[in-house]
């Protein structure tokens, strides 16, 4: 017996809950979707981006075998070598991840600036104006030895480690402005990485005010 029930409300419906819904008068309707991988797809996108396509099984120093149908041990091992080698080391997984969890879906599409701006020029705009995230951006950053490192859409950016309040303001969706510059003790080099993100289309003036090319 299936049972099915009505309700009149605005509410919100958690994952594995369905539904259907009918609205009464205007109203807006929100889905939001949480990503959670699977092993097989995070093995899969790690094997396509960092396994080299070269990486093939050898045995240069394989010694005449009297069972053919036996795998032997040293087989094994180096099956194992072969497969363990490129998740060794955890920074590379580390970078991985950042860029692949903040790749955004294939539909959305990166509106970069039509002309490159420089440091000087982004400079001159803090004075007067602020950045902040342009839309649909996906953001998180690791802490690491000597710094932090910076996931937009994707791609990864420096910081210093004391832009780790700057760094927050970004992954929440807030403006920065030239005050934030100012107190991470490394103006030239932080201006420099918010420059890049601006040509790549992660951020942008509040004003709104530029017209852009989409990639």
């Amino acid at each position: 017996m299936i049972l099915f029930q009505d309700w009149t409300c605005a509410s919100w419906h958690g994952s594995g809950v369905a539904h259907h819904g009918i609205a009464l008068d205007d109203c807006i309707t929100a889905s939001i979707g949480f990503r959670a991988p699977a092993p097989a797809e995070l093995l899969a996108r790690f094997a396509e981006e960092l396994v080299p396509g070269a990486l093939r099984y050898e045995d240069p120093h394989r010694k005449p075998c009297t069972r053919p149908g036996e795998i032997g041990r040293s087989d094994l091992a180096a099956v194992r070598r072969l497969l363990r080698g490129p998740l060794a080391d955890d920074s590379v997984l580390n970078h991985w991840f950042g860029r692949y969890i903040t790749e955004l879906p294939e539909p959305v599409e990166i509106v970069r600036p039509d002309a490159a701006l420089t440091k000087t020029a982004l400079r001159r705009r803090l004075q007067r104006e602020t950045l902040e995230p342009a839309n649909a951006n996906r953001a998180v950053y690791l802490r690491e030895a000597g710094g932090l490192t910076l996931f937009i859409n994707g791609r990864e950016y420096r910081l210093p480690d004391t832009a780790r309040v700057l760094a927050d303001r970004l992954c929440e969706g807030r403006s920065v402005d030239h005050n934030c510059l100012g107190k991470t003790g490394a103006h030239d080099q932080l201006l420099e990485t918010l420059c890049a993100m601006y040509n790549d289309g992660a951020l942008r003036f509040s004003d709104g005010g530029r017209n852009g090319r989409t990639s």
